[in-house]
């Protein structure tokens, strides 16, 4: 194939494609049979068994004739095929052929024919895994300058790897792409047929491999050694192995999640439904009404009413029962609406001051929120029950009305923000600040993100699931269930407080070098879609500790 027709028809592109094993010389690399045996015959062919090639006969079968030619290590092998002989190509190989070249990726003890692009002797080799290979050498150096740039079938750019680094790559700048498109889509040599899937969010991983002195040249290949999921940067398409991507600063804005398997890769990211989370706020002014507001007071109130619309103060709930949240906006000093809430689950600080009602309790539910005042710590209690049958004792953590002088007997009080932790995810007052329990600890109402178990039903998440966590904000008015339209697939968290952190916002969550998450400090937590036993709770995000499957799975 000629640069101009190279070019005509694949527009700046460094991706050609479609698997052979016939090469422009019309030799087949099958596998081996048995051992010639006697045969007088000379060979005539080159055939593969395991990591070993063979001289062989092709037409008894590919039977081994002689001693193997070559034996191919962990990697990539490049090879010329002239009949029955096989020469190792390597950085240094002068004067090629192009429709004699081959090239193998072994993984462990077992090879099987690769395809990518070599770069050689200042030259740029085309090598489909299953048809000839040919050299773009003018059409390569011409139009990209070493820069890649793949395009589908309709010339509609795929993927472009950044400038310079990429390709020929050093040994410090190798790395892997998702080269995205279903099977049909990328048609063009080396690359074309390699993804058999007929996903539209999949496509195949290829990888630039930097040139080894005497053993290999530079390459930029087609990968099947991925076999597991992996973080992909949308907007370049860079892979980065999980839960390194927590580490790497250069690398951890992917979000993009792809499982692979032998280099073939299906888009796993999911998305889900919104439910509105609120900006908080605080102010002295009537943000029911609006009145007295300015644009000091510019905010977001919460508070529980008894009707389906709160028009006044009138209609607030002002003891601890059931009712309606109702989130109230005030922007440029003036009352911007005031609706009923029904996603929100969690705990939130009453902007009402007035009844002695200081957080909001709403549970998760599939369809809507339920919601209860919840009253304020008691002013103080007793040690035990006395014949003063109007006492309040402590029972592990919850407030217990006395009905008698028997400590048995005490009865829960409902509706009331508890003495102490009993269950991750309870809401206590200690020194007069209201916290969250977490894993045993006390968390304040500040900035923040954890993990709450779900084995018990509770105010986050309405069906228990052994073993699973969903996901909390935390900032100074509220502790929510977070409820993103489009969750992270992945997150991280501390062991000890279960404090979720963004991708490289914990150094000490990190070891090693290359730097990789140090699972005795953190885990990494997957979403998991519709767990056994949930029926179908979308409206809650579950989260598995991943890291601690891993283990117990190995």
């Amino acid at each position: 194939m000629s640069a101009k027709k190279f070019l005509k028809s694949i527009v700046n592109l460094l991706f050609l494609g479609i698997l052979s094993t016939v090469n422009a010389l019309g030799i087949t690399i099958d596998s081996c049979g048995e051992s010639c045996g006697e045969s007088a015959d000379p060979a005539d062919a080159v055939c593969l068994k395991d990591n070993k090639l063979y001289p062989s006969i092709a037409g008894s079968s590919n039977c081994i004739k002689d001693n193997a030619l070559a034996t191919m290590t962990t990697g990539y092998n490049v090879f010329s095929v002239n009949a029955a002989t096989a020469t190792a190509v390597t950085d240094q190989s002068t004067e090629l052929t192009a429709g004699q070249l081959v090239l193998f990726q072994c993984i462990s003890d077992t090879c099987q024919r690769g395809a990518g692009i070599v770069f050689v002797d200042n030259k740029y080799y085309s090598i489909p895994s299953e048809d000839v290979a040919t050299d773009e050498t003018d059409a390569i150096t011409t139009t990209n300058t070493n820069q890649v740039i793949i395009v589908d079938k309709d010339s509609n750019e795929i993927l472009k790897l950044p400038i310079g680094t990429a390709f020929p790559a050093s040994a410090s700048s190798e790395a892997s792409y998702i080269l995205k498109g279903k099977t049909g889509v990328i048609t063009a040599a080396p690359f074309g047929g390699l993804n058999t899937s007929d996903n539209d969010n999949s496509g195949i991983v290829i990888s630039t491999k930097a040139a080894i002195s005497n053993t290999t040249p530079a390459m930029l290949v087609f990968n099947a050694g991925f076999n597991d999921e992996y973080c992909v940067t949308t907007s370049s398409s860079l892979i980065t192995e999980r839960p390194k991507n927590y580490c790497d600063g250069d690398t951890n804005d992917c979000d993009d999640y792809y499982t692979c398997t032998s280099g073939i890769c299906v888009k796993t990211t999911t998305s889900y439904n919104r439910r509105g989370v609120e900006e908080p706020s605080g102010s002295s002014c009537d943000p029911i009404t609006g009145e007295n507001c300015t644009e000091s007071d510019d905010g977001v109130y919460y508070y529980i009413g008894s009707g389906d619309t709160l028009a006044s103060s009138a209609t607030l709930i002002t003891s601890a029962t059931t009712g309606n949240l109702f989130v109230c906006t005030i922007s440029g000093g003036s009352l911007t609406s005031c609706v009923k809430d029904t996603s929100m689950a969690g705990y939130i600080m009453n902007s009402d001051i007035s009844n002695n009602l200081p957080i909001i309790k709403c549970t998760v539910g599939s369809s809507s929120n339920s919601c209860v005042a919840l009253a304020d710590a008691p002013a103080s209690t007793v040690a035990a029950c006395s014949e003063n049958s109007s006492g309040i004792i402590v029972v592990g953590g919850i407030y217990n009305q006395c009905t008698d002088t028997d400590d048995d007997h005490a009865t829960e009080i409902s509706n009331i923000v508890e003495a102490g932790c009993v269950e991750d995810g309870d809401i206590i007052k200690e020194g007069g600040v209201f916290k969250i329990c977490i894993n045993g600890n006390k968390v304040i109402f500040d900035d923040g993100n954890y993990f709450i178990e779900s084995d018990k039903a509770s105010v986050f998440n309405d069906i228990p699931l052994e073993n699973h966590y969903v996901a909390i904000d935390i900032d100074q008015s509220k502790a929510l269930l977070n409820q993103d339209v489009t969750p992270k697939k992945y997150r991280y968290a501390m062991n000890d407080t279960r404090k979720i952190n963004e991708k490289n916002g914990d150094a000490s969550m990190c070891k090693g070098t290359p730097s990789t998450l140090d699972t005795d400090v953190a885990h990494e937590f997957v979403k998991v879609i519709e767990p056994e036993g949930s029926g179908s709770p979308d409206h809650v995000h579950y989260y598995m500790d991943k890291t601690l499957a891993d283990q117990k799975t190995n």
